[in-house]
């Protein structure tokens, strides 16, 4: 199993890139699903509303989840809260999707897929979608850290059209976010200014890639 994490700002388009990844016969997990597991468990739950108030639910008492992003980009102290409590229990939830030791009920939305278990272990390529790499130890399980980047006004009109927001609630998210990324660290850079077409084009020539790198090497 080779293990690929994807990295970037909010915005560049990692889940689009994920998707690709998916359809080039990657396994990958969607850190914004993992995410929304771990946010409805009841301690996370509890733990939330104690600290940003019973404001951040909906009647039903389900998490506000838009509601909880506008509290938290314009405030940063409240977002590395955030972070410091759902951080830790998001990566737990990644290493146990990774390894197989919890089972998955299956999904009808694109956000997850249980890793195929038909596939032989070294031949698996594992894309992880998780824009807080480095402020957690995930790094340390990658093979490989992919980046995709954009320029920052092309995040904003992402953000603004993805996510239905003003110009103004989006610029909020991106300049709030405040990402680390250790260039560094990383292994391939894909810069996501272009069209679909283009951006499908240098997907696929990372892909081969990482087969060359991994996978038909260790045939010979």
């Amino acid at each position: 199993m080779k293990i690929i994490c994807l990295v970037g700002e909010i915005g560049t388009g990692k889940t689009t890139v994920a998707k690709i990844l998916e359809n080039l016969g990657a396994d990958v997990i969607y850190s914004d699903y993992v995410a929304k597991i771990v946010s409805s468990k009841s301690a996370i739950k509890s733990e939330l509303v104690k600290f940003f108030g019973k404001k951040i639910l909906y009647r039903n008492g389900r998490l506000n989840r838009k509601k909880l992003a506008n509290i938290v980009f314009s405030n940063r102290d409240k977002l590395e809260r955030l972070n410091e409590i759902m951080l830790p229990q998001i990566v737990k939830e990644i290493k146990k999707i990774l390894y197989q030791k919890e089972k998955l009920e299956k999904t009808s939305k694109p956000t997850i897929k249980k890793i195929r278990r038909t596939k032989k272990e070294d031949e698996r390529i594992v894309v992880i979608e998780a824009p807080l790499l480095f402020i957690t130890n995930l790094y340390k399980k990658c093979n490989e850290i992919l980046y995709v980047t954009c320029p920052i006004d092309l995040r904003i009109e992402r953000v603004a059209s993805n996510m239905n927001l003003s110009e103004k609630e989006a610029k909020l998210r991106v300049e709030g976010q405040n990402l680390y990324i250790p260039i560094e660290k990383v292994n391939y850079i894909i810069n996501n200014n272009k069209d679909m077409n283009y951006l499908k084009k240098e997907i696929k020539k990372y892909y081969k890639y990482i087969q060359d790198r991994y996978l038909f090497k260790s045939l010979f």
